[in-house]
């Protein structure tokens, strides 16, 4: 969790809209990625395909890719209300136009990626 804490708390001091009462939910998200990043080292590890067939013979999602997508879908929730993408940064700012061309925000938004 340490990794991600860091890497958001630097994103988001960068682009000034740090306040003392986002560090719970700088917490929450950190955690959010950090189970996210361990979903798919053990989807990775365990060489299966991302759609498994059930008990029914029906077909689904792997269920480390489905917590890891449940993960992002979440962390992408926390971004955006404390202003780490471009309509959070807006609604907090009030305009897209004070961000700079080579955001800090990117490092965070590329990090978030996956592959």
């Amino acid at each position: 969790m340490a990794k991600w804490k860091l890497k958001v708390l630097k994103a988001i001091k960068e682009s000034g809209l740090y306040r003392p009462s986002f560090d719970a939910t700088i917490d929450i998200l950190s955690s959010l990625l950090e189970r996210r990043d361990v979903a798919l080292k053990k989807f990775a590890e365990s060489g299966d395909d991302p759609v498994v067939e059930l008990v029914n013979k029906s077909l689904a999602t792997h269920p480390y890719l489905k917590q890891a997508e449940e993960c992002e879908r979440l962390a992408l929730a926390y971004l955006k209300e404390m202003g780490l993408t471009a309509s959070g940064y807006k609604k907090l700012k009030g305009s897209t136009k004070e961000v700079p061309k080579e955001c800090k925000l990117d490092d965070l938004r590329n990090a978030f990626k996956v592959g």
